[in-house]
């Protein structure tokens, strides 16, 4: 992280050329110093380049302006208030989608997230950051493609008016558009909480027999190697099962609840998962609940159906009675751990349906 010391003298005129301290720590530990020089020269071309040239004719450096709203800002908005304003914009979109990125994404929105006190500091010393910015809107608009499409992401992409900027993060702030794509079940996890929590006298020859059993290996051939019998190992098999399934289902509810936090959007994040109640009830500063019931199925064929009366009885209950004093959604969250992706869909408590898993 950086954890900048260095004091930056006043700019006398409005320019985007930053002083040389600055370069070599903005772009320190991933470019050198010829890199850092051409980055030095855009910012050299943008401060020469003349406010009258038509739209998509020219260069800045080796970018090419297309995009006319892209172009409007670098050209037209190239100063200090402006820089301010649409950093913060991009500071609070990037808050919003960063818990539901993962891997290289995630890496990259967070280093770039660890960069932000630097610009804020030059811009307050009076130097603009237009093309900088200019590298934050592509990150930024490379992943609100993949969660809108179409008219919606045109008229949301950044930089924007205040007016779209408000849209985007009312947008993005719909408890219905939180993603939980990124999740993935570590197997050693799950097998590592076993042997940490169950008291099983060998849980290394049970959780073999599980996984000979899942190879598919005769029950009396494994009971041979075992020197035990039938019976046994069929009651081996599904105590492992069963708290395969129950660890399965418990690190997904900590990713739901993390997930749910993360966001933003909820005031409040409540994790029940007991027998007889709801798995999750998160809350919104407008009122409105929503309740979670969370799923771990091998969905491995078709159709795939869901009894919804009965395998979501303590979450309807629970909706119907907080209807009453709230506004609230059901939602399901199924982990398909065959596809190995998240099905998520909303409820209607009051007209209840069997669901085909399948069709999601």
């Amino acid at each position: 992280m950086i954890n900048s010391t260095k004091e930056f003298k006043m700019s006398k005129q409005k320019t985007s050329v930053k002083p040389q301290e600055f370069y070599d720590e903005y772009y320190s530990g991933f470019l050198d110093e010829d890199d850092r020089a051409y980055y030095r020269d855009i910012d050299t071309n943008l401060s020469n380049y003349p406010n009258n040239l038509p739209k998509g004719e020219s260069f800045i450096g080796h970018w090419l302006i297309y995009l006319d709203s892209i172009h409007y800002y670098m050209i037209d908005h190239d100063n200090i208030e402006d820089n301010k304003k649409t950093l913060n914009q991009c500071v609070k979109i990037m808050k919003l989608l960063t818990p539901s990125l993962s891997g290289n994404d995630k890496t990259v929105f967070n280093e770039e997230m660890e960069q932000i006190p630097l610009l804020f500091k030059v811009l307050k010393k009076g130097y603009c950051i237009s093309p900088q910015l200019l590298y934050l809107f592509v990150l930024i608009n490379n992943e609100l493609v993949k969660i809108l499409s179409g008219e919606e992401y045109c008229k949301m992409q950044l930089p924007c008016e205040d007016s779209d900027f408000e849209f985007l993060t009312s947008h993005l702030s719909d408890p219905s558009t939180i993603s939980f794509d990124s999740f993935v079940l570590d197997m050693d996890e799950v097998i590592e909480l076993i042997k940490k929590n169950e008291r099983w006298q060998k849980p290394d020859r049970d959780l073999n027999i599980y996984y000979q059993r899942e190879k598919g290996r005769i029950l009396q051939d494994i009971a041979d190697d075992f020197n035990i019998v039938i019976s046994a190992v069929s009651q081996v098999e599904k105590k492992v099962r069963g708290k395969i399934n129950f660890w399965k289902g418990k690190i997904f509810e900590d990713f739901v609840e993390k997930r749910l936090k993360e966001s933003r959007v909820f005031i409040k994040v409540i994790k029940e998962a007991g027998k007889g109640e709801s798995d999750i009830r998160a809350y919104t500063k407008n009122n409105e609940q929503f309740i979670y019931s969370l799923k771990n199925l091998k969905i491995d064929r078709k159709p795939y159906w869901l009894i919804t009366k009965e395998e979501l009885l303590p979450e309807l209950k629970d909706a119907k009675l907080c209807s009453l004093d709230y506004e609230t959604h059901l939602i399901l969250l199924v982990y398909d751990n065959h596809n190995k992706e998240v099905k998520q869909i909303e409820i209607d408590y009051n007209n209840v349906e069997n669901i085909d898993l399948t069709t999601l």
